[in-house]
């Protein structure tokens, strides 16, 4: 009986658990109702970089939505990249940028770098890479 009531507890909690996955799968964005933030690019290829340098780049980001975009946060993944932006909202139909600075290795290397960009929109993180070539 203990066994039959514990069955149905976790079937119960599995069923749960794939319909609210499902859910978000399928919900149609409220462009009117939120701010939807688009990137012209999620990488940015520095090319070539000189060993011990610094290199400065952006992002730019545009609001498709209704509502004003809020860029909250953006964390780079290592101490080689700063990231820059202004936290004022950014108007439905407009644009900002996200501007960053990546210092460079004593080495020669082939990088790829990321930053997480944390907003107030449906979707609350997206990942952008940044990558280069460090030479001599």
């Amino acid at each position: 009986m203990r066994i039959k009531y514990i069955l149905t507890i976790v079937f119960t909690f599995t069923v749960a658990l794939n319909i609210c996955g499902q859910a978000d799968k399928g919900i149609p964005v409220d462009t009117a109702n939120q701010a939807i933030l688009q990137f012209e690019t999620k990488l940015v290829d520095l090319g070539e970089v000189k060993v011990n340098s610094k290199t400065s780049g952006k992002f730019i980001v545009s609001n498709k939505g209704g509502q004003h975009l809020v860029i909250k946060d953006v964390k780079p993944h290592c101490g080689c990249t700063v990231a820059s932006y202004s936290n004022h909202p950014i108007a439905p139909g407009k644009s900002g940028e996200i501007n960053f600075e990546y210092s460079a290795p004593a080495q020669s290397a082939v990088i790829r770098k990321t930053m997480v960009i944390v907003a107030n929109t449906f979707e609350k993180s997206y990942l952008v890479k940044i990558k280069a070539k460090v030479i001599e």
